[in-house]
């Protein structure tokens, strides 16, 4: 009878576990867009004021950021000068730090889109193709604020109710 419960006790930590984890994922979506959105303030900055080349100002990005997107920058600094196409640098930049990152599939999509117009245009052009891809961000940001709350109270849910369940089946 001990042993039944031991292990009813062992289904739903681990439900509840799961609960959490689904949840927390979300979060650090939130963090990842958050760290993207920073980043591309500094590009814009360093397009606009300190008119660095696009790997110099990558590099200098990386230096600042946290990864996944330190990476994404790293990886596009040494893929512009390898490459020397800068849209196909920044797309394999992005899906080479696409496992590591909790971004969503839009959001890589976003990212990837951007390589279209980056190091092509103007610099005026260039700094509004990058307020395009912040107001996106903030968008996605806005939303994720907004639903995180019920998200982790249904994933809390979820996990403890799946848990009953998986008990009440086994027993």
């Amino acid at each position: 009878m001990a042993l039944k419960f031991a292990g009813a006790g062992l289904v739903m930590v681990s439900a509840i576990m799961w609960g959490l984890y689904m949840a927390s994922k979300e979060i650090f979506r939130l963090k990842d867009l958050r760290e993207m959105k920073r980043a591309l303030d500094i590009l814009a900055s360093e397009i606009e004021y300190a008119m660095n080349q696009l790997d110099e100002a990558a590099m200098n990005i990386s230096s600042k950021c946290a990864e996944p997107v330190k990476g994404i920058f790293e990886n596009f600094s040494r893929n512009i000068n390898i490459l020397n196409n800068v849209g196909q640098a920044w797309s394999q930049a992005v899906e080479s730090c696409a496992e590591s990152s909790y971004f969503n599939p839009p959001d890589l999509d976003m990212m990837s889109d951007f390589s279209k117009t980056l190091g092509y245009l103007d610099k005026n052009m260039q700094i509004n193709s990058i307020s395009m891809q912040l107001d996106y961000i903030n968008s996605q940001i806005d939303k994720l604020e907004g639903s995180w709350e019920k998200s982790r109270k249904m994933y809390l849910s979820l996990g403890s109710l799946g848990g009953i369940l998986i008990v009440v089946l086994l027993i």
